[in-house]
């Protein structure tokens, strides 16, 4: 198949490491690409065939003043692609792609063929952060709206389509992931018998992420585990409070959030890493943790169990509620089978996470879909 030209759309992650990994990705594949973005500026083109365009997204603060937000920055998209995607023929929405009905519909009349990679479910975490009930009908409405709008959608894993609830878009549901490890920087160093601390966390502080469930847990563990929290996010303070208020101080460590290249050296100093995540899509830190030879243990949703098989290359959690999650790292920690686990995950990552592979995944799908 010849090169195409390709619009990417992308919302506002923590960092912008996993949008810069897909364009790296669909770079050999792609002649030229606009990527429509929120905190990437304008001049940050990362060749001369890629041209960034932010549109300038806010965080307020407030359930009203978020909405009216989303309104206005969805109309920013799409003037965007109106001006910017005008002779593009192929769309592809990322992180936060899901909530913007608006660009998708305007993208369906300009006749453009829409992708959207549907890296985790925008009204699961609207549904841990707005314990509302209709905060979650009307997220889940656009969600679905979405999915219907979208030529293809674009998923990790199979477990991911069962888990997201996308079997009534099999027909048009593809798998393919942008992940791929950096192998120079991420890599066994040390021995899990000779590492520093016994669990880590690697991610955002926020509700979804089960931080409180995990410090929760803590409690109930032997004290002479310890724990190292590596991550920042909204719920910081309320971390803080909480390791104080239970006398938590000498267990568990907060680093703040890590450089990408500095990661390596935290994960090769924890015995086991925990993802006690109620929603995930194909976790970044999963894969990089596996790299460098540390056990995964971790929530069974999204991706996540299609690559962490139970007892095989990972350990995979009950439930994420505190005694779960107590259970299952006492019997990730003492397993007999740790070195055998730490060298299957490092092959796993070998197999599946080169930037090889995932070039060749995303030539795949839009080789055979493309103009279909």
């Amino acid at each position: 198949m010849s090169k195409m030209d390709i619009c990417l759309i992308t919302g506002t992650p923590p960092t912008n490491i996993l949008i810069e990994k897909l364009i790296s990705v669909l770079r050999p594949i792609v002649t030229k690409m606009v990527v429509i973005t929120g905190n990437m500026a304008d001049d940050n083109s990362l060749d001369i065939n890629t041209k960034i365009v932010n549109v300038g997204w806010e965080h307020p603060k407030g359930l009203l003043f978020t909405l009216v937000n989303n309104i206005f920055l969805q109309l920013r998209y799409s003037y965007h692609i109106l001006v910017k995607a005008r002779n593009i023929k192929t769309i592809i929405y990322f992180l936060g792609g899901s909530a913007f009905p608006l660009p998708i519909i305007i993208s369906r009349f300009m006749r453009k063929r829409i992708y959207l990679i549907v890296t985790h479910s925008t009204s699961q975490i609207a549904k841990r952060i707005y314990p509302n009930f209709a905060i979650s009908l009307i997220t889940r409405s656009l969600e679905r709206l979405n999915y219907y709008l979208c030529h293809q959608l674009i998923v990790y894993s199979p477990n991911m389509t069962k888990d997201m609830g996308l079997e009534l878009y099999r027909n048009k549901t593809v798998i393919a992931y942008e992940h791929f490890v950096d192998f120079s920087l991420f890599y066994k160093n040390k021995e899990v018998t000779q590492r520093k601390y016994s669990i880590g966390y690697v991610g955002r502080l926020s509700e979804e992420k089960g931080i409180f469930n995990l410090l929760n847990a803590m409690l109930l563990l032997p004290p002479e585990l310890n724990l190292i929290v590596c991550g920042d996010g909204g719920l910081r303070g309320s971390v803080e409070e909480y390791i104080q208020a239970n006398r938590l101080n000498d267990r568990v460590k907060l680093t703040g959030w890590i450089d990408n290249k500095c990661l390596p050296h935290f994960l090769n100093d924890m015995k086991i890493l925990i993802i006690p995540s109620y929603t995930e899509g194909l976790a970044n830190i999963m894969y990089e943790a596996m790299a460098c030879g540390t056990p995964v243990l971790a929530s069974p949703v999204g991706a996540i169990p299609d690559f962490v098989r139970n007892g095989e290359t990972g350990f995979l959690l009950k439930s994420n509620k505190p005694e779960d999650i107590a259970s299952g790292l006492l019997k990730a920690l003492n397993s007999p089978k740790l070195q055998e686990i730490v060298y299957n995950s490092i092959a796993l990552t070998h197999e599946f996470f080169s930037i090889e592979k995932a070039i060749e995944r995303y030539r795949s799908v839009l080789e055979n879909n493309h103009g279909d």
